[in-house]
Parts: structure tokens; C-alpha cells; sequence
């Protein structure tokens, strides 16, 4: 189901409310010329022109804001991560998708109208340096026409950029924050591996920092993809022409398949105890080969093109908060390590969670709160 021999299902059809996108069409020749357009601003050479202000938006600015605002709480502050880890995916998808930061982080929230508007009157401006996927569009020549896009294309393009490059990040984030809250052995052993190996208060983790030094810290990324993927349940393919045999079964054109990828993650066939949130089965080798078999960001020629970009922002992001700050839940949590679940074997209760496109939690301004205060070296 991950090449394209499986269309897309017609349902993604509903999702192209401007315009036929990277993420509804169901024509190969489209799909196709939508990642060669965009693909050269995800790749890791396109990322690296954009290293430095990644790492000012996620590292930087977000140090600036914690530490005014703990200073302001008097020695600490409660924060909403969710909405915080939402503001950091918006400015990266602001200065990448349009050359400017939403300044979301810095004012607790953002605003988009007549950015792209303002954008197009500064094309004369742009740098050919850096990536901007705006521009990437603009200059793009569709290979179904010979035509520049046009700009239902382009705001099609776009609003899909900004709810995907949002959503499935920050959630991600979201939802590794609720498991270091909520399992503290598994938080201790993050913070000691980001502490031990970054013992210096005055230099900052890069990316390429997190990805070599902290296995450990990985392996959690990893576990809360298979437990909670920030994407919804199920992927819709279509059955091919010539219908396809699955497991004894034929199935001829004009059926659907569903892949449900919380079954994928749960497969007993491939996961021990796969209801047991559980990072190390990510380590070692058997943990490499393991990864090969997380599919939160889909696979094949459908793979999410900003996949590079979400793990860089997990990478700058969190071992650098960790590493500089400390957490705590509030006290008045409602959920926390010794509030249990019966129905999760007596582990500790989880949030509810909304599964739609994403799978955010039900309540977030209620169960995505902790207390932050800055670490004592």
C-alpha cells in the first residue's frame, strides 16, 4: 500500500476544499510534481540553509520566553505545552512556508491574514540562499500544463502546509510531554542522558547534537509514535485494477483498504507487550530494525515530505527545554503517575484524546499543564 499502485481512496477527495494538494490527490503524476516542486525545502540539504534560524526559533526564542516568564512568576510559571508546542511548529512553518515568523512564541499566539498577500509583494526580495516554500511555489512550472501555479493552487498548497506542518508536530510534542509527566523513571533517565552529555548551561544542543548523543531521548520519540502517532487511525487506499490477493483474500476493484495503524503498532507479531509504554525496545539493534516498522509518518511514495523537518524541531526543542529547565505537573493535576488506569493494566491514566486527521488530546487546557522552573547547575 505504499506504492502507487494503491490510490488514494476518494475520501481524500474531501479534503481538497480550495484545490487538489500534495496531501489529497489521488493522481500519481500530481503527487509526483508536487514533491519534485517542494521536496528540495524538506530535503537535509534544503534544511541545513535554514539551520541556524530553526535553532533561533526553537532554542533561542523559546529560552527568552520561559525565562521572562518564570522571572515574572517569581522563581516559576504554569504553562500550557500544548498550546506552547503549537506556537513553536507555527513560527517554523511561518519564516519556512512564507519568510516570516508568525512571532507566536514570543506574543502566545499568531495570526496568518495577508501573509501571503505580503509575501508575493516581496518576492523581489527573496534569497536564494534560503529555503521558502511560498516562493518555491510561485516559480514552480506544473508539469500537468506547462503553466505556472496558479493562486487557488498555491493557497491550497499552503493552508495545507500550515495545518499539517502544525498539528502533527506539535502534538508529537505533546503527547512525549504527557509520557515524562506521567511515567517520572522514564523522565529521570531522559533528563540524566541530556544532562550528562550536555553538561555545559552555556551551550546548546544542535539537531545533529540530539540525533548522535541521545539514544535514549530518541527511543521515547519513537515509543509515544507507536503508542500515540500524532495522524489519525486509519489510511484509505483503493483496491488496484487488477485487484490484489491479501492473505488469501481476493479483493477486486472498486474495494477499499484500511490500514489502521494503532493495529499496526500494536501487532503481537512484531511488539511485545505492546500495550506497555516501553522506550527501550527501541535500543540496541534489534531497536534499528524495530524503527523501520513505525509508520506515523506514513511510507513509501506518500511519506510525509516534512518528515526531516518534524524531527528537527523535536530535536532542538525538547533536549534543550530539559536540559535548561525543570518540569513539574501542577498541583492540581488531575492525572499524574499514581492516578491509574485499570482498563491500561493499572498504568497511569491517560488524557483523552481526540482521533479524527490528528490525535490531540480531548482537553488540552486542562490535562497539557506543568509547572516550569529554571535548573539550578
Amino acid at each position: 500500500m505504499a506504492s502507487h499502485r494503491y490510490r488514494k481512496s476518494e475520501i481524500y477527495e474531501d479534503f481538497a476544499n480550495i484545490g487538489e494538494t500534495i496531501f489529497s490527490t489521488r493522481h500519481e503524476d500530481f503527487n509526483r510534481m508536487r514533491r519534485r516542486q517542494v521536496g528540495p525545502a524538506f530535503s537535509t540539504t534544503g534544511l541545513d540553509t535554514v539551520d541556524s534560524l530553526l535553532f533561533e526559533l526553537c532554542v533561542n526564542n523559546v529560552e527568552h520566553k520561559f525565562i521572562r516568564d518564570i522571572e515574572l512568576g517569581g522563581g516559576a510559571t504554569e504553562f500550557n505545552y500544548f498550546k506552547h508546542y503549537q506556537n513553536i511548529a507555527a513560527d517554523v512553518i511561518g519564516e519556512l512556508a512564507f519568510g516570516k515568523s508568525f512571532d507566536a512564541v514570543k506574543n502566545d499566539g499568531h495570526e496568518i491574514i495577508g501573509w501571503v498577500n505580503a509575501s508575493m509583494r516581496n518576492a523581489m526580495f527573496y534569497d536564494e540562499k534560503r529555503i521558502d516554500i511560498l516562493q518555491m511555489y510561485l516559480t514552480a512550472i506544473n508539469t500537468t500544463n506547462n503553466k505556472p501555479m496558479t493562486d487557488d493552487e498555491i493557497v491550497s498548497e499552503m493552508v495545507t502546509m500550515v495545518i499539517a506542518g502544525v498539528d502533527t508536530t506539535s502534538i508529537t510534542m505533546t503527547w512525549l510531554t504527557v509520557y515524562y509527566m506521567l511515567y517520572p523513571h522514564i523522565y529521570k533517565k531522559v533528563l540524566d542522558e541530556i544532562r550528562t552529555n550536555f553538561p555545559d548551561k552555556d551551550i546548546k544542543i544542535t539537531h545533529h547534537d540530539a540525533r548522535n548523543k541521545l539514544p535514549y531521548f530518541i527511543a521515547t520519540v519513537y515509543e509515544v509514535l507507536r503508542v500515540v502517532g500524532s495522524v489519525g487511525g486509519t489510511l484509505f487506499r483503493s483496491a488496484p485494477k487488477e485487484g490484489v490477493e491479501i492473505l488469501g483474500y481476493n479483493i477486486p476493484e472498486g474495494n477499499e483498504l484500511i490500514m489502521f495503524v494503532p493495529g499496526t503498532h500494536n501487532d503481537t507479531e512484531v511488539w511485545d507487550d505492546p500495550t506497555t509504554f516501553n522506550p527501550d525496545r527501541f535500543l540496541g539493534p534489534e531497536g534499528e530494525n524495530r524503527k523501520k516498522e513505525i509508520v506515523a509518518f506514513s511510507t513509501g511514495v506518500r511519506i510525509c515530505p516534512g518528515k526531516n523537518l518534524a524531527w528537527i524541531e523535536i530535536f532542538l526543542s525538547i533536549p534543550n527545554m530539559l536540559k535548561d529547565f525543570d518540569l513539574e505537573l501542577p498541583a492540581d493535576s488531575k492525572l499524574g503517575p499514581n492516578i491509574l488506569d485499570p482498563k491500561r493494566n493499572n498504568q497511569p491514566l491517560l488524557p483523552k484524546e481526540i482521533t479524527f486527521g490528528t490525535r490531540p488530546p480531548a482537553n488540552p487546557d486542562v490535562d497539557c499543564n506543568v509547572v516550569i522552573k529554571k535548573r539550578v547547575f
